[in-house]
């Protein structure tokens, strides 16, 4: 009896013993596991940081280069030197100042520069694209002279601009004149907030703490050179000591490169890789915080830890059982033989106790309950005070158990079972407290198969119970924690495929804007040839007229000048006029007029180019609109038709040039006809694009801008209408637009009124104008017209000549120095208001018309001015006025 007992203690021990050598073994596979994955987290995060710094380095290089040797292009170029010394010797500094802006704000615009200019040697500011700029500030003006010192491209290195107040980054380029000297220095001044900060911020992955940095060492301290991810207003501003230890920016300036484990700015503990950027004083550190790449790994932990935990408790569990079910067999025998054996009681009584275990036993025979002291223990009464018998047992039950309890034993007995078992709650009587417990009875029977006893364990499973709600309620966080991954990872997928779709674009935007270049700069070579073929004839003809000729060849180069000046001023007329419709500032002024004015006009206007007598030259009215008034913008529709017929003369040598109108419906149709060479299928997709000019009109070199026929496209859509073309190759072409038509119930001859003609000899004149050759023009034009000119010029003169004199007619030029145009017209015209004042500019727009009127001016002359145009604003002014 004592070796089954004490076997069942070794027994017991040796299952602990198990369990805690199973523990230890399994907390040692872990430790080392961890350990291993956090050293190989930590090398392949090093390696990744060490790549994205090689990145950001690379991409800082590159555009360092790419900066420098723009300003190398431009320092060297001939142009800009010689522009350059003007502006040193102040001459031609209104075409020096247009070639400079005209050559450098597209490189501002397209690289994001935050202004480009030129200062002297002695940091005068000759000129800038940024009229706020008006002072050079102190450590502009200490690279300005290492510049011209190493007569070299230099970086300047961030710096906080102390007149302006914001950090800046300067390329200065020296400007080399003929004679070698350097008279002048080109600054590209970079904004770090439009590019390069966002270069060195931006991280390729996605990260809760990476950022990369770039810093350098100032006196006794290292300066931040950028703005932080984790905090604000950083660049050029926060500093740290070079005292402090264990600072991963510290260190990086006090020489280490490579990886680096240790604090930030903040304190936080990161994982960084240090690196120099080349031909800089500058150190790039990327850096990520230790707590986030471990993140994942501590996780991995918890869940290997609840699993662990759930494998020792099954395991815990199993022995248990195994424990449970011998030492059931042990109490079962010491029951049978507790009268024999007295100490196998006490023993009892103590594993009841350790495994809060109670045993009963019920004598069917002898009508008699008896019960363990552990059962007394586990339900929370006292043996002197307590009745033991199953009615004072189903009292202590819990209410909503008592029937299941019942039923069990009932149903065990009438069906001739072994025995039940249950689990049910019970409410201890001392502490009134609801505990869980486990119920199992088998019964013995005589020979004739009735139950005569029946003996039972109850245990206290409270604990057991407990902790299952425990382990139930922690995997289901656990499954709910799984499915936020779950969703997570889903939405790093779709986040995935918009970045995908978004480099796609990108992609298309790039190849469009690419495509978009090569027209513009066709565009570009093309007007340049346009604007220098005109010219070229101007001047040489101009310089013919000088030699003895005789007058009928002076008149032909009179007539030649004539016609390329009209071209040159319909090649600007184009270029203004799209601009004007890229922005929206064209306008739409509807008048009354007849088909017959028009097309006479056109006819009038173009005859003239007709030099081929094979080629026919016409147009048609029908009867219906003859005479017929019309509401729309006249001078946008014979603009239209105008360039309409210009094409269709310049690419017909023989056959004919036809221009008509109809009415269809509600809209009014405008036609142009020719027999010229035609369009290829291919390009008449592209024919109405801007800058666009067909093969044949290059192969040709018949000469045009490629903006008239977008012009007219957007004149018509203007209006309302719409505008296309029907044509094929070698066989001519038709123009064609058409506008909604609105008409009065007038109907107006053609033909032109007559008007007498006044007299102006007694007009006093007096010229107000800046240029001495539009000076000398003007008097020359209207010295036998009128009784005197007089000559002011600028603004404020002619308001002083005004108060001295009694003036007819002021011919008020707009842009002047001292006092503008505008101004002096407000002045003049509220002094004398009787004075006539005829503005004159170069300024075509219609916007700048009204700006005059609204100052006061009586009539509105564009430059170049001719003679008729005079005298008619002088009919138009002084023939009201008599009349």
């Amino acid at each position: 009896m004592l070796k089954n007992t004490q076997n069942g203690h070794i027994s017991k021990y040796l299952i602990v013993l198990v369990l805690f050598v199973f523990a230890i073994l399994v907390a040692l596979g872990g430790h080392f596991y961890f350990k291993r994955e956090k050293q190989e987290i930590r090398k392949e995060k090093f390696r990744d940081l060490e790549a994205i710094a090689q990145l950001k380095i690379n991409q800082i290089q590159k555009w360092i280069e790419e900066r420098k040797s723009e300003s190398y292009f431009f320092s060297e170029n001939p142009n800009f030197i010689r522009h350059s010394n003007n502006l040193l010797k102040d001459q031609q500094t209104e075409e020096a100042g247009n070639y400079f802006s005209s050559r450098l704000k597209p490189i501002q615009e397209r690289h994001g520069y935050e202004n480009i200019f030129l200062v002297s040697a002695d940091k005068e500011i000759l000129f800038t694209l940024n009229d706020e700029y008006k002072k050079i500030d102190a450590v502009t003006r200490i690279f300005i002279d290492s510049t011209v010192q190493s007569r070299k491209v230099i970086l300047s290195d961030f710096y906080k601009c102390e007149t302006h107040h914001d950090v800046h980054i300067d390329f200065l380029a020296p400007v080399i004149s003929p004679d070698k000297q350097i008279n002048s220095v080109l600054i590209l001044r970079v904004d770090p907030d439009d590019y390069l900060y966002p270069l060195i911020s931006s991280w390729p992955t996605v990260s809760k703490t990476s950022e990369t940095m770039i810093v350098r060492k100032e006196d006794d301290s290292v300066l931040f050179l950028n703005e932080l991810r984790h905090m604000q207003n950083t660049a050029m501003n926060l500093k740290f000591p070079l005292d402090l230890n264990n600072v991963s920016a510290v260190e990086a300036v006090k020489g280490h490169e490579g990886i680096f484990e240790g604090n930030d700015y903040r304190g936080v503990k990161v994982l960084s890789f240090i690196q120099k950027v080349p031909g800089t004083d500058w150190i790039m550190l990327s850096e990520v915080d230790q707590k986030e790449i471990f993140s994942v790994l501590q996780y991995k932990s918890i869940t290997v830890t609840i699993f662990v935990v759930l494998l020792f408790l099954i395991v815990a569990a199993g022995l248990a059982w195994i424990y449970h079910f011998r030492q059931r067999n042990i109490y079962k025998n010491l029951y049978l033989k507790e009268k024999e054996l007295g100490k196998s009681q006490l023993l009892l009584k103590k594993s009841q106790e350790i495994g809060h275990l109670g045993s009963w036993e019920l004598d069917l025979q002898e009508n008699e309950l008896t019960w363990s002291e552990e059962v007394y223990r586990i339900l929370g009464v006292s043996p002197d005070q307590f009745q033991v018998n199953y009615k004072s047992f189903l009292e202590i039950a819990h209410p909503e158990d008592r029937d299941t309890i019942d039923q069990a034993y009932k149903t065990s007995v009438e069906n001739k079972e072994e025995g039940y078992e249950i689990e049910h709650r019970i409410i201890q009587a001392d502490t009134g407290n609801v505990r869980y417990v486990y119920e199992k009875c088998d019964h013995e029977r005589d020979k004739t198969g009735k139950i005569v006893r029946s003996i039972g364990i109850v245990q206290d499973i409270t604990n057991r119970i407990e902790n299952e709600k425990k382990l139930i309620k922690q995997n289901e966080e656990y499954q709910s924690l799984n499915e936020e991954y779950l969703a997570q990872n889903e939405e790093l997928n779709t986040n995935l495929e918009t970045l995908k779709k978004v480099n796609l674009e990108l992609q298309r935007a790039r190849e469009s804007a690419e495509e978009s270049d090569k027209l513009k700069t066709a565009f570009l070579n093309n007007i340049s040839h346009e604007i220098r073929t005109p010219m070229n004839a101007i001047m040489g003809f101009a310089n013919l007229l000088k030699e003895e000729f005789p007058e009928e060849e002076k008149l032909k180069f009179v007539k030649t000048i004539n016609n390329n000046a009209s071209q040159l001023i319909k090649i600007i007329d184009d270029v203004i006029e799209i601009s004007m419709l890229e922005i929206n500032k064209t306008s739409l002024e509807a008048i009354d007029f007849t088909i017959n004015e028009l097309f006479e006009d056109l006819y009038n206007t173009h005859k003239n180019d007709v030099d081929d007598a094979q080629l026919e030259f016409e147009y048609s009215i029908p009867d219906d609109i003859s005479g017929l008034l019309i509401h729309a913008d006249k001078q946008k529709v014979r603009q239209v038709m105008s360039g309409f017929i210009s094409n269709a003369l310049k690419y017909t040598e023989k056959g004919f040039v036809r221009f008509s109108c109809t009415l269809q419906g509600e809209n009014i149709y405008f036609t142009v006809k020719d027999t010229g060479m035609g369009i290829p299928d291919k390009e008449k997709n592209n024919i109405f694009d801007r800058f666009f000019r067909g093969e044949s009109a290059q192969k040709r070199t018949i000469g045009g801008t490629g903006l008239g026929l977008s012009i007219a496209k957007e004149l018509v859509e203007l209006m309302g209408g719409k505008i296309g073309v029907n044509s094929s190759l070698n066989e001519g072409s038709e123009f064609y637009f058409k506008i909604p038509f609105r008409n009065s119930t007038e109907k107006k001859e053609s033909g032109k009124e007559s008007k007498e003609i006044v007299n102006f000899s007694h007009l006093k004149v007096l010229t107000v104008e800046d240029e001495p050759d539009s000076q000398e023009y003007l008097k020359m034009v209207m010295k036998s017209y009128v009784k005197s000119i007089d000559i002011a010029n600028n603004g404020k003169e002619a308001i002083e000549k005004c108060h001295d004199n009694s003036f007819d007619l002021v011919m008020m030029d707009i842009k002047m120095p001292v006092m503008n145009g505008l101004e002096a017209s407000r002045i003049i015209k509220d002094k004398f208001p009787e004075i006539k004042i005829v503005a004159q500019t170069a300024y075509a727009q219609e916007s700048e018309k009204e700006k005059a009127m609204q100052a006061g001016c009586d009539d509105y002359l564009v430059k170049p001015i001719r003679k008729s145009e005079i005298l008619k604003s002088l009919e138009k002014l002084f023939n009201s006025q008599s009349e």
